[in-house]
């Protein structure tokens, strides 16, 4: 794909999408919208990586805890701390991965949780 531009906060209201959020290797630009912590009914995984996405990882990621496969953000531009309600999502059997990035301070002990 060649998706350019930011993600629309009104992905949030995408509640019913239950298997994946799939917008990886495209051209989005700006912050992962807080919104998107309203897709908890994701069962599969977040892919967001190979981007030039920027900011912070939001907090609100943390709800997504019926995700079981991983959470992928790298290949970006984000630059913040890893938040610690990602340890919140121990259901993920294959990981997350947030290489590739700016992100700054210690790796937060609630990542511990996480079994992949």
């Amino acid at each position: 794909n060649s998706i350019t531009g930011a993600i629309p906060t009104q992905l949030g209201k995408l509640t019913a999408i239950n298997n994946r959020m799939s917008l990886h290797t495209n051209s989005i630009t700006g912050a992962i919208p807080t919104q998107l912590g309203k897709l908890t009914a994701i069962t599969y995984g977040m892919w967001l990586y190979d981007n030039s996405i920027t900011g912070a990882i939001p907090t609100q990621l943390g709800k997504l805890t019926a995700i079981t496969y991983g959470m992928w953000l790298f290949d970006n531009l984000i630059t913040s701390a890893i938040p610690t309600q990602l340890g919140k999502l121990t259901a993920i059997s294959n990981g997350m991965s947030l290489r590739t990035n700016s992100i700054t301070g210690a790796i937060p002990t609630q990542l511990g949780k996480l079994t992949a």
